[in-house]
């Protein structure tokens, strides 16, 4: 006899929407690294324009007219660059949101697979258990029968 677990759909499905939940999530955290590197990207930025604003105070061979553009240039874009590192932060924030959130929903949907699993389980040693009475059972019939036929002759 073969077992046959009357649930095997429903686990098919849970397992279906666990890896969906995995892809769901995977997809999320991507997309977060992806921030995180436009926003390491930006503070490198900011920090080479003031790398090249100091040296541009400290070991000038420019004329000053021209020194104090480029001065006000950087300094311009380094108050602009952090606007935008600040904006970063906060898509980052929303994303980090967003992945605890599909955490959360890959968790539910593991549990909800591993219960319907554990019950399978279950189900099979049950089935494996009454399988080996009924095969014990026969066994000892068959030896009854032996001994009881020797036992006539």
């Amino acid at each position: 006899m073969k077992f046959n677990f009357r649930m095997q759909k429903v686990l098919e499905h849970r397992k279906v929407q666990e890896d969906l939940a995995k892809t769901d999530f995977q997809a999320a955290l991507v997309r977060l690294n992806e921030e995180v590197e436009k926003l390491q990207y930006m503070i490198d930025q900011k920090k080479k324009a003031r790398v090249k604003s100091f040296e541009m105070e400290t070991g000038s061979s420019v004329p000053n007219s021209l020194q104090n553009g480029i001065l006000e240039e950087s300094s311009r874009f380094q108050k602009l660059q952090d606007v935008r590192i600040d904006k970063q932060r906060e898509v980052i924030n929303g994303w980090e949101k967003e992945v605890e959130s599909k955490r959360e929903i890959l968790k539910s949907k593991a549990i909800d697979y591993k219960i319907i699993e554990k019950f399978k389980e279950k189900k099979k040693q049950q089935f494996i258990e009454e399988n080996n009475k009924i095969e014990q059972k026969e066994n000892d019939e068959i030896s009854i029968l032996r001994f009881a036929s020797r036992n006539k002759k």
